[in-house]
């Protein structure tokens, strides 16, 4: 049970403890917090701190970055473990989440770029004195698994070339070829 207490030293929140020493040792906590301007993140939940993070990191990292790490939040994150308060995120939580998408066949290196963007934003809540510490500090990132990557035979490349020649693009499909640029590489934008 938590009681909040605001008197002579702040906005505190304490829970009854078994003992005067655990009682003691908590207030102990909830005065150093407020010594250090931690925050009371009772009422904030996992989704509205990553929206605060979302807009924190907006003018630091590329567009392009952004939209990748909004689309990670806005799909997979916010939708199971939004809700969550971020006083009450646990390890086992962010491990389930893990669990869920891997069992929903997304690819191991996808899960892993939902455990990179929650763990800064995790870390974003840590500096901002939202909680003491990183809940993903103890969460094994995702191991990724590599995949054989499909390239083009030597008589698929020539034969490629072939077709291209002539048209508008065949310098890009020929420089791609040279070289071994990905499609999104060879015409991005």
């Amino acid at each position: 049970m938590v009681r909040e207490v605001e008197g002579r030293y702040g906005h505190l929140a304490l829970r009854h403890r078994k003992s005067k020493a655990e009682a003691k040792k908590a207030l102990r906590q909830a005065l150093k917090d407020r010594d250090e301007g931690i925050t009371c993140p009772t009422k904030m939940t996992v989704g509205v701190l990553l929206d605060e993070w979302l807009e924190e990191i907006r003018e630091n990292v590329s567009h392009r970055t952004w939209l990748n790490r909004e689309g990670f939040v806005r799909l997979h994150i916010k939708p199971n473990i939004g809700t969550t308060k971020l006083a009450k995120l646990s390890t086992d939580d962010v491990r389930r989440l893990y669990k869920r998408k891997s069992g929903e066949g997304m690819a191991s290196s996808s899960v892993n770029k939902i455990h990179v963007t929650l763990d800064q934003a995790m870390r974003y809540a840590v500096r901002s004195k939202y909680i003491h510490a990183n809940p993903l500090d103890d969460v094994k990132p995702p191991t990724v698994k590599a995949r054989a990557m499909d390239v083009l035979t030597p008589e698929q490349v020539n034969r490629l070339l072939d077709t291209a020649y002539g048209d508008r693009l065949g310098a890009a499909y020929f420089l791609g070829a040279l070289c071994a640029l990905r499609v999104g590489e060879t015409f991005k934008r």
